[in-house]
């Protein structure tokens, strides 16, 4: 295999880059400065070189999180990302069309384009609320006490992305 490393100067930790020779399955090892591995992540790519999933380790090999990728069908461009806990499952509250429960992502990731290609920044939402803004940064700035206070702003009407996943699902249901 093909490999890469990548040395901490600060804590003296390095990070282990390995790919196969078919460029299918990639591996990035994290050790601590005596060589113990801290974490383990593989990822997987298709025939095409998508990444598609994931699946990452803690220092003793266990496998905490699980990762999949979706991509945009005419563009092929990276469009969203879903982790799943991989020690204790979470599941939607509601029941899918077929009565079954569906699992839930910890963290979904959603990436966005112009119109040249240029990718700007990521979106990330759990499904777990956090404090708002104002909580955790008690003392503001104005601009961030206008917030949501906007002129013709609903937040009841804001939109979120569409997921790759939820395309995927109707065509599996099908």
């Amino acid at each position: 295999p093909h490999v890469r490393i990548k040395k901490n100067d600060q804590d003296g930790s390095y990070v282990v880059f390995e790919r196969s020779p078919d460029d299918r399955r990639l591996v990035k090892t994290t050790k601590n400065e005596n060589g113990e591995v801290k974490m383990k992540a593989t990822y997987t790519r298709d025939t095409k070189g998508f990444l598609r999933y994931g699946q990452i380790h803690d220092g003793q090999g266990v496998l905490i999180y699980r990762v999949q990728y979706g991509y945009d069908n005419e563009s092929g461009q990276l469009v969203a990302e879903q982790m799943f806990d991989a020690r204790v499952k979470h599941f939607f509250p509601t029941l899918d069309k077929n009565g079954q429960r569906k699992e839930m992502p910890i963290r979904r990731v959603y990436y966005f384009y112009d119109s040249e290609g240029n990718q700007s920044k990521a979106i990330s939402l759990v499904p777990k609320a956090g404090k708002t803004a104002r909580e955790t940064f008690k003392k503001t700035n104005k601009p961030l006490d206008l917030y949501g206070e906007e002129e013709d702003f609903d937040p009841n009407n804001s939109t979120r992305p569409n997921s790759p996943f939820d395309e995927e699902n109707k065509k599996k249901a099908q």
